[in-house]
């Protein structure tokens, strides 16, 4: 291309990702006269994907702007790894929590063994009026299973049959 622009470059890097190859994706946005939140972000989550937090979380440090994306991907980075710790930190720090950041980090809890913590997490987010959406659903059905916990599973299958209709 002739004349390349920030789109341009951030599909590159987005079908490098996309391929596992980061080595290249991170020499084009090494090279990059010009970013944009999609493409830090695309670095973020293509770190996290592969397993090095280390890189996902210096990318997320030197963004000069981040978005509710920024702080999921890393959270969900967190997440895998399982240090829910650092993923609650910076959920808590987030300034936008989307319901994709709510679930994040209650399935993280859950894929962690720690069910309680995904219980209250939902409570809170009960609490500040988001409705949860499927995933969750499915994460809270897990951490009743793993808490042994009757009445919350009884919750969450009425509340998807009223949701369902």
């Amino acid at each position: 291309m002739s004349v390349r622009n920030v789109v341009s470059w951030t599909a590159m890097i987005v079908g490098y990702v996309s391929m596992g190859d980061l080595v290249e994706a991170k020499r084009l946005f090494g090279e990059m006269p010009q970013r944009n939140i999609a493409s830090w972000n695309t670095m973020i989550t293509g770190y996290v994907r592969f397993g090095d937090l280390m890189a996902a979380r210096r990318v997320f440090d030197e963004m000069p702007e981040k978005n509710v994306v920024s702080f999921t991907s890393t959270i969900d980075g967190y997440a895998k790894a399982g240090d829910m710790a650092s993923a609650r930190h910076l959920f808590e720090q987030s300034p936008d929590r989307d319901i994709v950041a709510w679930t994040a980090l209650i399935t993280g809890y859950v894929q962690n063994g720690q069910p309680r913590e995904a219980v209250n997490i939902f409570e809170e987010m009960s609490a500040r009026n988001v409705k949860p959406d499927e995933f969750i659903m499915v994460s809270l059905m897990s951490a009743c299973s793993q808490l042994g916990n009757l009445d919350m599973a009884k919750f969450v299958d009425s509340y998807v049959s009223r949701s369902a209709h």
